[in-house]
């Protein structure tokens, strides 16, 4: 059984990522959904997903370099299991838990982050569009 990590061991974590860029982009997401006055468990599961994705793709690649859906899916794929693991298939819902934390964090990249270096007006999350590969 895991022990749950606590929001601050995460945050600390982010710092200990090889690429800076990429630390630093996870740690403005965090500072995002502070703001946006979310859970410190919705905070910490969030930065914990793009914490693994960063340390799957490595050093030499930033977060915001991925341009092919097949660079999540091979990180998303290795939260498959096999039927003597996971004889009920749990592995399907953390697969999916971590596609939609991923998808979040990318729709405020894309929408927020972008928007505010062009110094336009912010959107309501509602009205972000999702970027496709």
């Amino acid at each position: 059984m895991d022990i749950p990590v606590k929001l601050e061991t995460t945050i600390h974590n982010i710092h200990l990522l090889d690429n800076s860029n990429n630390a630093k982009l996870i740690y403005e997401f965090y500072l995002y959904l502070r703001s946006v006055n979310t859970s410190e468990s919705y905070q910490n599961q969030n930065i914990k997903a793009l914490i693994n994705m960063a340390k799957f793709i490595g050093k030499n690649l930033d977060i915001i370099k991925i341009s092919k859906k097949e660079e999540i899916l091979s990180f998303l794929d290795t939260k498959i299991k096999n039927k003597e693991e996971d004889p009920d298939g749990k592995w399907m819902r953390t697969w999916n838990d971590y596609l939609q934390r991923i998808k979040y964090f990318f729709r405020w990249f894309y929408n927020e982050k972008l928007r505010q270096a062009r110094n336009e007006e912010s959107l309501d999350p509602s009205d972000w569009l999702l970027r496709l590969f």
